[in-house]
């Protein structure tokens, strides 16, 4: 008989290098998700350190001050007694992959490399990082001492010391109620997707923590991306999460069995007035976010009339989204 989990899938407002910040909002998250019930919170791409960091993912400052900010969240007392599920850059064996760290209660389980990296269009990936091309295979990885303070991890290799390391590699999380894998953002856009992979070796939940840029009509390609592999692999849940770094886009669909997706990202009133009903949304953003919307709306519409044959050339919009987390129950 089938058993519910409660998911969150968050969307912050994260920025490049603002590792205060970004970790402010990434505890805030974790403790609405806890607030909603959720047992596995899912975060976007490389949210500690921010999406949009550039050439920075070439110093090694950036490297340690995410492993401190990792520090700082698997200290604090929200973060207990739920599965989390962060983005950062690991440098492993002096070379850079873009990773997501995997920990509960203080204790790192995964780090999980991404194994397709985005270039083309806005993404330069392949500059900073390198796709991890061990596929179904896993190595051990050396904390740094002040996380191994906080996690006290010890294996003990054959024909060696002590060591404190931790699983890095392609790999998922297998619990006693379900099994839960991994894709990385790009992942879920290669011909070659994981989550039909994962789905044969039994993964039930399949999570995508991305960054994906703003661009209008993207959000559909993406539902249909996103259906497209629910129905491949019928019964496993698909959910991503998109970082509101520069000018990345913000939605977080949710989907399960081919099912449209559920998006938490206000683009158009119908979702505004649904959070608003459930009383996720104050009085006065009820009223403003659809004002915000038609406004918006009509400004697309002058910006075609009066150039026409530009409509390829799309416009950078600046937005705020306020952090925000989606909570989906599932059997």
């Amino acid at each position: 008989m089938g058993r519910t989990a409660t998911l969150a899938t968050c969307t912050l407002n994260q920025w490049a290098m603002d590792f205060e910040g970004n970790l402010s909002r990434i505890i805030e998250s974790i403790q609405k998700a806890k607030e909603l019930g959720a047992t596995y919170r899912l975060g976007p791409e490389l949210e500690i350190t921010g999406y949009g960091c550039a050439d920075h993912f070439l110093e090694s400052d950036t490297f340690l001050h995410s492993w401190q900010s990792l520090g700082q969240i698997l200290t604090n007392p929200v973060t207990q007694d739920i599965l989390c599920d962060v983005g950062m850059p690991v440098m492993h064996k002096n070379i850079a992959y873009n990773c997501r760290v995997f920990f509960l209660n203080k204790k790192v389980l995964l780090i999980r490399p991404k194994m397709a990296l985005a270039n083309d269009g806005n993404y330069r990936e392949p500059r900073w990082f390198t796709a991890w091309g061990k596929h179904k295979q896993i190595e051990d990885y050396y904390l740094p001492r002040m996380i191994q303070e906080i996690t006290g991890q010890k294996t003990v290799p054959i024909g060696d010391a002590m060591m404190k390391t931790v699983p890095i590699g392609d790999a998922v999380i297998s619990t006693v109620d379900t099994c839960i894998g991994s894709e990385i953002c790009e992942e879920l856009w290669t011909p070659d997707g994981h989550h039909i992979d994962m789905s044969l070796d039994g993964v039930e939940i399949i999570a995508n923590g991305s960054g994906s840029h703003h661009e209008l009509r993207k959000g559909y390609v993406r539902v249909d991306l996103i259906k497209s592999a629910t129905m491949k692999v019928f019964a496993n849940l698909e959910f991503n999460s998109y970082s509101n770094d520069m000018d990345n886009d913000v939605s977080r669909p949710i989907s399960k069995n081919q099912d449209e997706p559920v998006s938490g990202g206000h683009f158009k009133p119908a979702i505004t007035k649904g959070v608003s009903l459930c009383g996720r949304l104050s009085l006065i953003k009820t009223v403003l976010y659809p004002v915000a919307q038609i406004v918006g709306g009509l400004l697309w519409q002058f910006t075609r009339a009066v150039q026409p044959d530009r409509e390829s050339e799309y416009i950078t919009y600046g937005y705020y989204v306020e952090n925000s987390v989606t909570a989906k129950e599932e059997c």
